[in-house]
């Protein structure tokens, strides 16, 4: 029997039509909600007229687009100098997460999203907020999920992070998890921490 999801368009499209300050937390995830219900609606044969999603991420993309830094990052707001080694990574797995689901993304964004990761990746470090091995632990993980979600797997600093999992909150254990499972050489790590989990 076919599996019908049951999404509620009016609890959609005003969680997407509120009025919002153009964070990038917020912007990333509208993003995301849209691409998801996009996924939805085409894995389950269901259609969202109420919404108009193709507008929704494409305003939000526009708004991404302008916190963009000269480094490739994101500001978390408005105004912003500097990006957010913190909220990029999630942006960035949003903005995969759209171009999945089909929307249109410009490919020289998702470039220069990835030269951003590349950096952030090889020097979590180079913020003076984030000093301590937890935090560059953290900045490294989202950052792999990140470039995963971009198309780009890599197993570079897992010996490290699988080491340190038991200073990982719930949620980052869940991510560190799921990304050791995407390679065949940390299937065991990755089902001995699922099953912790």
């Amino acid at each position: 029997h076919p599996v019908h999801a049951d999404i509620d368009p009016h609890l959609a499209q005003q969680t997407l039509q509120d009025d919002y300050f153009p964070s990038l937390e917020m912007l990333a995830s509208r993003i995301a909600i849209a691409s998801h219900l996009k996924t939805l609606s085409q894995q389950y044969a269901t259609s969202i007229t109420d919404i108009d999603l193709n507008a929704q991420v494409e305003t939000a993309l526009e708004q991404i687009k302008a916190l963009q830094q000269p480094d490739g990052g994101f500001a978390s707001w408005p105004g912003g100098t500097s990006s957010s080694s913190f909220v990029t990574p999630y942006a960035a797995s949003a903005i995969a997460n759209a171009k999945a689901a089909g929307f249109t993304v410009e490919a020289s964004l998702l470039t220069q999203i990835k030269t951003y990761l590349n950096y952030l990746l090889a020097d979590p470090g180079q913020y003076s907020y984030c000093q301590s091995p937890s935090c560059k632990n953290q900045i490294r993980l989202e950052t792999l999920n990140a470039l995963a979600d971009l198309g780009d797997e890599r197993n570079q600093y897992l010996s490290w992070l699988y080491d340190q999992r038991d200073t990982f909150d719930l949620a980052d254990k869940i991510k560190l998890a799921r990304h050791l499972s995407r390679f065949s050489e940390w299937q065991t790590e990755a089902a001995t921490l699922s099953a912790q989990i």
